[in-house]
């Protein structure tokens, strides 16, 4: 029988295939920017910024998900808020 961890091992294009970023303060991703690390987090979160100003805490890993994956981070809830109804309004 096979080792479960070899099953589930997905074959990527070397291309696809991307380094594991180290994340810092003062990182910038989008609209974001990582702040400070916050230490009594069970999983890695930072608390960032967004350039509007509006200050949350975040997975640093979904600000580094492709654009078209449904959990990318690329600014705060206000701003994405304010894109998608941007977005949905009828242009007359």
């Amino acid at each position: 029988m096979r080792n479960a961890l070899h099953k589930a091992r997905v074959k990527h294009a070397p291309e696809e295939r991307t380094k594991l970023e180290r994340f810092k303060p003062d990182q910038v991703f989008g609209n974001v920017t990582l702040l400070k690390r916050l230490k009594k987090a069970k999983k890695l979160k930072f608390h960032a910024r967004c350039s509007c100003g509006y200050e949350f805490d975040v997975d640093p890993f979904r600000l580094t998900l492709p654009e078209h994956h449904k959990d990318k981070i690329a600014a705060c809830q206000r701003c994405s808020k304010a894109q998608t109804e941007e977005r949905s309004k009828p242009e007359a």
